[in-house]
């Protein structure tokens, strides 16, 4: 690999924390075409003003190296390493470049070079001409963008799980809440359930009026209705329905 470098990563081990901004990670040019390599690096060199630091390697494999090490701020990928890369498999490569201002480095526009930096997900293609009319310092300012709202998304995407896992936690409390308090309102239920058949069935020793056996058939009809909301229930909740009150429901 050969590297130049105004700040590598290492460099910036000493900074403090709110020291390192999108605007002073180091930038990783992964190009098999030497010449567009030079040229982009000559520029990047005129952009004193943004403090960049860069690598250069010729090597796809020493490239994923790299962009696993996680220390720069934006990529740029030539044409045939890109082609490498896009062989990979979709979940790879996805999970390889996430987190990347992508720049896709070509020759010319051609709709190959445009189809490959829409397959490698790439904020924008830079070719030759685009870098000899001063093109960079537009490119760059794209890619801190860029980086600035992958950071930000991720920042929201952390507060989100975190977010998503106290509800989890406070639905999870909440159903063993609810299968225990429905576990105990079946043992009571069965006694209304079976007390109110009785009197429905004027068994011996529960024999009453007739108003009085309407109201126990009502009751029972609306036991049987409560039982069929916790037997509904149940399953949500990882709950048997209570073979007691099951028994009593269909006796």
């Amino acid at each position: 690999m050969a590297a130049f470098a105004l700040e590598h990563a290492r460099e910036l081990e000493h900074l403090a924390a709110d020291e390192v901004s999108p605007r002073r990670l180091p930038v990783l040019i992964a190009a098999r075409d030497e010449i567009i390599a030079l040229r982009l690096s000559l520029a990047l060199l005129e952009e004193g003003r943004f403090h960049l630091g860069y690598e250069i390697t010729h090597s796809a494999a020493d490239a994923v190296r790299r962009i696993r090490a996680d220390g720069f701020g934006t990529l740029f990928i030539d044409a045939g390493i890109a082609e490498i890369l896009r062989a990979l498999p979709d979940q790879d490569i996805t999970a390889l470049l996430a987190g990347y201002p992508v720049i896709l480095l070509a020759e010319s526009a051609t709709p190959e070079a445009e189809d490959l930096a829409l397959a490698l997900g790439a904020i924008g293609l830079l070719t030759l001409d685009d870098i000899a009319n001063g093109a960079v310092d537009q490119v760059m300012r794209s890619a801190f963008v860029c980086r600035r709202l992958i950071e930000t998304l991720g920042e929201y995407r952390e507060r989100i799980q975190r977010i998503v896992g106290h509800m989890v936690t406070a639905l999870d409390a909440n159903s063993r809440h609810i299968a225990q308090v429905s576990h105990q309102m079946r043992s009571p239920l069965t006694a209304i359930l079976g007390f109110s058949e009785m009197m429905s069935e004027q068994v011996a020793g529960t024999e009453t009026d007739p108003r009085t056996l309407e109201y126990a058939r009502d009751i029972q009809k609306s036991g049987r209705r409560l039982l069929e909301i916790l037997e509904a229930l149940a399953p949500a909740l990882g709950s048997e329905p209570d073979q007691q009150v099951r028994s009593a429901n269909s006796s």
